[in-house]
């Protein structure tokens, strides 16, 4: 549960944000009430001058440039790799809060319900992506992303092995998260909708210090809705402060922490009964009762840019991310579509339950340089870096049978609270604990030929180191270890792209 107090928290924050924002704009109102006072008044009509629009929309649905594809800023169009981006323009538009919303926008990516819908999985060009994903190009596993500190995702599809190292086949989505500005701006936005869908979102942007150049963000979020489906439902805090401090016109420090604390429930769905859905009500849920999910993520990000010259600059920082999750799922086995089995009904199933705390502890640490240079007329941008990433990931299980049921019954019975804090109680059944570590270099050079020909190589060089541990407990005085596994890996991830771009708006490329 979402305690209240961080509720009262959350709600003074936005009042003192709407009060704030409502003074600004009484303030403009004053001035412009006492320009239109000082204009004098005149029957005569006005021709008013001819204007011509040049410039292009200030939201714009078009990103010409990206960084997921080379870790360079680098135009699209110049770019011989498949990558599509969502602006917060598109997700705006679109009222998007989930993930999975802005995917839609993204030909050949399709969401996955897994995990009875908690983790947003996809499936990219075919291929189920694990629980990672990446935020501003940084893997961070298991974490959740809420979208109100989001300017755009990415999604680069292919092969990414050269420049993320142990990555998903299909491709890799990157969140890319909004950064403080030196120009104020305060927003404050509430939805409604069906099933008690209620969102509230909040950002506040601008100067601390102008003469030191310190700049702050903040946004905040609240999501509390229901479901057509029983018993189901989803609440939601983020809040994502940030500050940067530029103390010269080459140097830049960012800092950003991210807090993720949300209470859902776990949703099996409805059973297969034959080569279909069970013909069942769509709203119907097997679990009986109300249980929630808990999920809390921290993040900490530092980062710092520093250009030397204009031909070299450097970036470099580090992420630390923690997860924190309790499950407690019921969910249903196999039916029986047997209608002459002596002890099962037909439609009759076994409920399971599922109750798992489960941590994850995730640090990345890494340092790009970026040369910017020409020899014999052939343009060069060479990327050289490296990377340490270690992840520390465990939970414990208590599973086993809770009752059978029929699904085609009308009324699902309930699994009253003695047993299910008994439940809660239980000593676990296994318990896995997995370290990984992994160390990394890579060397990129993008050139360009006469303008219109551009080629990229490059190559990673990875060192993975992973432990896995297996408990298992038969009864619960006795702890008997089932397994232990080590394993170090080495390789390296070559990468070959020529583009050839015959005219603005046209590009052709090909990939290795």
């Amino acid at each position: 549960m979402i305690p209240h107090w961080i509720r009262q928290v959350f709600s003074i924050a936005v009042l003192l944000l709407l009060c704030r924002s409502m003074a600004t704009a009484q303030e403009v109102n004053k001035q412009s009430t006492k320009d239109v006072q000082a204009q004098p008044s005149s029957t005569e009509a006005t021709t008013l001058p001819e204007m011509v629009v040049t410039e292009q929309p200030a939201h714009s649905y078009t990103v010409k440039e990206t960084t997921t594809a080379t870790k360079t800023e680098t135009p699209i169009m110049e770019t011989p790799a498949t990558i599509q981006i969502v602006p917060q323009s598109v997700m705006h538009d679109q009222q998007a809060y989930r993930l999975q919303d802005v995917m839609k926008n993204v030909p050949g990516v399709q969401t996955y319900h897994a995990y009875g819908g908690d983790h947003e999985n996809f499936v990219v060009r075919g291929f189920l992506q694990s629980t990672v994903n990446y935020r501003n190009g940084i893997r961070i596993p298991m974490t959740k992303f809420d979208l109100a500190n989001v300017e755009q995702v990415e999604v680069l599809k292919g092969a990414s092995a050269m420049l993320y190292g142990f990555s998903d086949a299909g491709g890799i989505i990157s969140i890319i998260t909004k950064e403080p500005s030196s120009t104020p701006a305060y927003s404050l936005e509430q939805r409604f909708g069906s099933y008690d869908f209620y969102r509230t979102e909040a950002s506040a942007t601008g100067p601390v210090s102008q003469q030191y150049g310190l700049n702050f963000r903040a946004d905040l979020s609240y999501l509390n809705t229901g479901s057509f489906r029983e018993f189901m439902g989803n609440e939601r805090i983020f809040f994502a402060p940030s500050l940067s401090w530029q103390p010269a016109v080459n140097t830049r420090f960012s800092l950003t922490y991210e807090h993720f604390d949300e209470d859902n429930a776990y949703d099996y769905g409805i059973p297969a009964f034959g080569d279909q859905l069970a013909q069942v009500p769509r709203s119907r849920s097997f679990v009986g009762r109300d249980l929630r999910n808990s999920t809390i993520n921290d993040l900490i990000d530092f980062r710092i840019d520093h250009r030397f010259t204009d031909h070299i600059n450097l970036n470099a920082g580090t992420v630390a991310s923690h997860y924190d999750k309790d499950w407690e799922a019921i969910y249903t086995g196999a039916v029986n579509e047997d209608p002459a089995s002596p002890t099962k009904r037909l439609g009759d199933t076994t409920r399971f339950y599922w109750f798992s705390p489960e941590k994850a502890t995730t640090l990345t640490a890494w340092i790009n340089g970026i040369f910017d240079f020409e020899t014999y007329g052939v343009k060069h941008k060479v990327l050289l870096g490296g990377e340490y990433y270690f992840s520390d990931f465990g939970y414990t299980v208590a599973n086993d049978t809770v009752d059978t049921i029929n699904i085609f019954d009308a009324k699902v019975p309930t699994i009253p609270d003695a047993e299910i804090n008994r439940y809660r109680n239980l000593p676990p059944d296994y318990n896995i604990s997995t370290d990984t570590s992994s160390q990394a270099i890579y060397l990129q050079d993008q050139m360009t030929f006469w303008k219109k020909v551009h080629l990229v190589g490059g190559f990673r060089h990875d060192w993975v180191k992973r432990d896995q541990n297996l408990s298992w407990w038969d009864d619960p005085a006795t702890v008997e270890i089932e397994g232990k596994d080590s394993r170090s890996d080495t390789y390296l991830s070559p990468r070959v792209g020529l583009l050839y771009q015959p005219v603005p708006w046209l590009s052709v490329f090909g990939s290795f």
